[in-house]
């Protein structure tokens, strides 16, 4: 059986530029196993604390 794994990472943004590119923090990870057909095999799901703009 083939599978796919999707990833999808969330980063801590502002509208207003106050935290630059670099000082971006991963705050969400979000992943699921996808079947060839499109059928979601699993799923996970976490948030990540940020350090620097908590």
């Amino acid at each position: 059986m083939n599978n796919i794994l999707v990833v999808d990472l969330e980063a801590t943004c502002s509208d207003d530029e106050a935290i630059t590119p670099e000082n971006m923090e991963t705050i969400e990870i979000g992943a699921c196993w996808v079947g060839v057909d499109g059928t979601v095999v699993d799923r996970f799901q976490s948030f990540v604390r940020p350090i620097l703009n908590p």
